[in-house]
């Protein structure tokens, strides 16, 4: 007996106290800061800072200001306040301040909310990436999703009638289909778009006239139409004839070119930009216009809370244009990527409560984009619904946050440990199901989260992180995508 507890007290439970303890370190106001930052994109909405006050003495002392079924009082909280500017060019601008409660965290796990006692257990989503069911490869980003799909097996043939098969890629966004290089080639031109893709010189156009036989030898020559080619330096198709990616981006570039396109047309960003505008307006006096908004919205979407979860290098996160060449030059490798693996999942907790702001504001946005002007008073619409209460009242109801009933004192299981793959953004919102393959088990789950601990009525949505996790943050693994 002496023997074992000697062995016992020599191996301690090496419990991740940094982890069990993740909570303390979530940073609200940094979430609040990426919400607010990512509005931006609509063009006459600037976010000027928020500010966090955990001093309750000074908005407690305010009576009953705020929503009339929460008690100031009897819940313990904090006090955010966020500022924007708004300005159009028919009125002078103003700054816009609003105020809300979110709940402060108290021994560490809980909440107080009218006196009741809450526990919000952790989320587990998709870290940045995932595909779906549709064959399309996914970015979140705080407002909307970039959605990328594909054309498959589209054929183009070259001078010697040689057939090249490949996917033309196409992105979901703003509500309508575009080919993605569009939204480039609006921004950028030709030529700075095949720098981008490490594509310049390897990729050529001339007049047909100009092409001789000593040029078809070196290149491998495809017609756009009776006046110019696009020409593939052979050596380059050879060295790289095993990547997909090659036949991808021929395979869209030229979907965009048509019968009446001239070598002149390839730098003027103006022909760009109406080829892009055709997509979103059938107004031939408006196209040009509604692209230039479309591209301003376009640039913007990558937030700071987006670049934080990409695990790529920083050479992609300069603009959404770079992430996006990331995207498309990893397609293949991105669209078998394990979704159940944990490595490409992430925690949320602050994020998740905060969800039903980035509803509202997200809500905003796409009305706003879809819309044919911007006024006055649709961007003061935006703020218009955010009272002292509006987070409080939405968390109160939300799944992820549990009512805490626990007779005895010990957190660790009951609620520190907690999670859960529903909520939010995640594999099913609430009320829905989960697919069947998404309960099971997943060998990454080893050391990560209790094989034997998950509900009954719900298996595979909920269990509980184990203690001796190596995790240090909200990432399972913090390597490269």
């Amino acid at each position: 007996m002496d023997l074992y507890k000697g062995y016992q007290e020599s191996l301690p439970e090496k419990f991740n106290e940094k982890f069990i303890l993740l909570r303390k370190e979530d940073n609200v106001l940094q979430y609040i800061d990426n919400i607010c930052n990512a509005l931006n994109v609509v063009n006459g909405v600037t976010y000027l800072g928020g500010e966090l006050v955990t001093d309750e003495s000074k908005f407690k002392d305010r009576g009953k200001e705020g929503d009339r079924w929460i008690s100031i009082q009897e819940s313990r909280l904090n006090l955010i306040t966020i500022r924007f500017k708004i300005e159009v060019d028919d009125h002078e601008p103003e700054v816009i301040e609003k105020s809300f409660y979110v709940p402060k965290l108290v021994d560490d796990f809980y909440f107080i909310i009218n006196s009741s006692k809450y526990f919000p257990i952790l989320q587990i989503v998709d870290k940045s990436t995932y595909n779906n069911n549709n064959n399309a490869v996914v970015l979140k980003t705080l407002l909307m999703p970039i959605v990328i799909k594909y054309k498959n097996n589209i054929e183009v043939k070259d001078s010697n009638d040689k057939t090249y098969k490949g996917k033309s890629f196409y992105i979901q966004l703003f509500k309508h289909k575009t080919n993605i290089l569009n939204y480039f080639l609006a921004e950028h031109g030709v030529s700075k778009t095949l720098e981008l893709f490490g594509l310049k010189k390897k990729i050529i156009f001339m007049n047909n006239t100009s092409i001789d036989d000593s040029v078809k030898e070196n290149y491998l020559v495809f017609s756009i139409n009776k006046k110019i080619s696009l020409l593939l330096k052979k050596k380059f198709y050879k060295e790289h004839e095993g990547k997909t990616f090659l036949k991808n981006f021929l395979v869209t570039l030229l979907e965009l070119f048509n019968n009446r396109v001239v070598l002149d047309d390839l730098e003027n960003i103006i022909y760009w930009k109406k080829k892009l505008g055709i997509s979103f307006t059938k107004n031939t006096n408006n196209q040009i216009q509604k692209a230039e908004k479309i591209l301003v919205s376009f640039a913007r979407i990558l937030d700071n809370g987006t670049k934080g979860y990409l695990k790529v290098d920083d050479k992609y996160k300069e603009s959404i244009y770079s992430v996006i060449v990331w995207m498309l030059t990893n397609y293949e490798k991105l669209l078998k990527k394990d979704n159940f693996d944990l490595k490409n999942k992430r925690i949320r907790l602050y994020e998740y409560l905060l969800f039903p702001l980035l509803m509202r504001f997200s809500t905003s946005t796409y009305r706003i984009l879809n819309s044919k002007t911007i006024t006055f008073s649709s961007l003061k619409s935006i703020f218009s619904t955010l009272s002292p209460g509006f987070i409080l009242k939405k968390l109160i109801n939300n799944e992820l946050l549990r009512y805490n009933n626990s007779s005895n004192t010990i957190d660790l299981f009951s609620s520190a440990l907690r999670f859960t793959y529903r909520g939010p953004q995640s594999l099913s919102k609430s009320g829905s199901g989960i697919s069947m393959k998404y309960r099971g088990l997943h060998p990454s789950y080893l050391s990560n989260i209790s094989l034997t601990a998950s509900s009954a009525s719900d298996p595979g949505s909920s269990g509980i992180l184990c203690p001796m996790t190596s995790i240090e943050n909200l990432f399972f693994s913090d390597n490269i995508e």
